[in-house]
């Protein structure tokens, strides 16, 4: 299914990161759907979803969020979602972090790691 992602920012997660990347990751490895999305989907929260576009794929966790409209999906911002946001300088002088396009599909796969993210990233390797 197509989706909008909206990214946030989020002090708890921020203070995580500062102090441990394993609570860091569970903060950030998460995107907010709304309860007729998770159900159009086949989906629970706690459940892995692909989230992919042009930009790359990220496997995470969905939560139900009965304040996130059908359509869109909340995530704070983070390495997971700078994965998704595109950059194109001819449209904006900065990369997209606010109305990401991404298809969301269930998955058996488990959450993307940091580290997979950190390995993966555009220009390394």
């Amino acid at each position: 299914m197509e989706f909008r992602i909206i990214t946030y920012r989020d002090v708890f997660q921020w203070a995580a990161h500062r102090q441990d990347l394993a609570a860091y990751q569970a903060r950030s490895a998460l995107v907010r759907l709304s309860p007729e999305d998770m159900k159009l989907l086949g989906v629970r929260s706690g459940d892995a979803v692909s989230l992919s576009n042009t930009g790359g794929e990220v496997v995470v966790l969905a939560s139900a969020d009965a304040h996130c409209p059908p359509g869109y999906g909340l995530m704070p911002l983070s390495a997971y979602a700078n994965r998704l946001s595109g950059y194109e300088p001819q449209v904006s002088p900065l990369p997209n972090f606010k109305s990401i396009p991404v298809t969301i599909q269930p998955t058996v796969s488990g959450v993307t790691s940091l580290a997979e993210l950190e390995r993966s990233a555009p220009g390394r390797g």
